[in-house]
């Protein structure tokens, strides 16, 4: 019977250890914001890798291009400073008191990694970090906006809200709105929308400008519209061949509402309730992939309503665009109905 006990006990003791390592590893004291922003100010080869290291966390940052749609090039890692640049923000949500922070570090290279603490409850033992460190969040194109973030409660539910750089250049522009939901011991992007935008690649081209909005969510927080709008718009140049006059065509307003299962779960498109498919958040509300056949397959029916409603000069700009697209039947029907009016 003694043997029976001592090996229960064993066997209990080899079971718990694992955990209360894990338990000790998670507590265990870190940098704290401040200090390592200190440490980045003071030092222009900072070792950032090593950073992340101490905080158990990946070098490869976590773009936000799997959650729409876009496959990268190659990884985004950020394991060393070129020119690194630290600010401490302290996060406030309504009702809420102070005590958490994010952690900015972002290099030249447009690299930047976003660290949130929380202070540590009173009587931890003499020697503890005051901080707690409790996630991050990654951005890879921020050269010339760098990304901010702000605090946002929503169907009862607290969030960082990060507005981050997606493409700029000529005739391109693109910001995404990527959501976290902030739990006592995690931080999890749960949402991730392109918050405004605009293509226009030349004057004989279809430009568009559109935007995403959250509107509201439910009492759980489980429920949250989204209000979508595309402005699509022409230049005289392809009437005229001579002017350069950009004027507005046809908006459309859509809206959309994500659910999810559960807390700290990914909000997805709701197909049933929503006026928007994914494809055409995909297609039309990101940065070129929106071919003219594309347009005409998403929009046909609201082309043919724009046709019977619309100015002569508008009318006439759309339908010398389509018919400058690839032959489909899809094209050739909306071509004669234009023909119609």
């Amino acid at each position: 019977m003694k043997f029976i006990i001592r090996r229960i006990l064993m066997v209990s003791l080899m079971l718990w250890l694992p955990a209360a390592g894990a338990l000790a590893a998670q507590d265990a004291p870190v940098p704290g914001p401040y200090e390592i922003q200190r440490r980045i100010a003071a030092k222009s080869g900072f070792d950032v890798a090593a950073l992340w290291r101490n905080l158990g966390i990946s070098s490869e940052l976590e773009t936000v291009y799997s959650r729409v749609g876009i496959v990268p090039d190659e990884p985004a890692v950020f394991d060393h400073c070129e020119d690194c640049e630290a600010e401490v923000r302290t996060l406030r949500w309504r009702g809420c008191p102070a005590g958490t922070v994010a952690l900015r570090i972002r290099d030249r290279r447009g690299f930047c990694r976003f660290l949130f603490f929380r202070t540590v409850l009173t009587g931890k033992a003499p020697g503890r970090s005051p901080w707690r460190f409790i996630g991050h969040a990654d951005h890879d194109f921020s050269r010339e906006d760098p990304p901010d973030c702000r605090t946002e409660t929503l169907g009862g539910r607290r969030y960082v809200v990060m507005t981050a750089q997606g493409a700029s250049g000529t005739g391109v522009s693109l910001a995404y709105e990527r959501r976290y939901e902030i739990a006592s011991d995690r931080v999890r992007e749960v949402l991730s929308l392109p918050a405004k935008g605009h293509e226009c690649a030349d004057a004989s081209s279809l430009c568009r400008r559109f935007a995403a909005r959250v509107v509201e969510a439910d009492r759980g927080g489980n429920r949250i519209r989204v209000d979508f709008s595309v402005e699509y718009l022409g230049d005289r140049f392809l009437l005229d061949g001579r002017t350069f006059e950009e004027f507005p065509l046809f908006t459309l307003r859509r809206r959309a509402v994500y659910v999810r299962e559960g807390p700290l779960r990914d909000y997805v498109l709701s197909p049933l309730e929503s006026e928007i498919t994914s494809e055409e958040v995909r297609r039309v509300h990101g940065i070129g992939d929106l071919a003219c056949g594309d347009f005409i397959r998403l929009h046909h029916g609201d082309l043919e309503r724009f046709a019977a409603e619309a100015g002569s000069d508008e009318k006439a700009w759309l339908k010398r665009y389509l018919s400058g697209c690839e032959p489909t039947p899809e094209r050739e029907r909306l071509l004669g109905f234009f023909a119609r009016q």
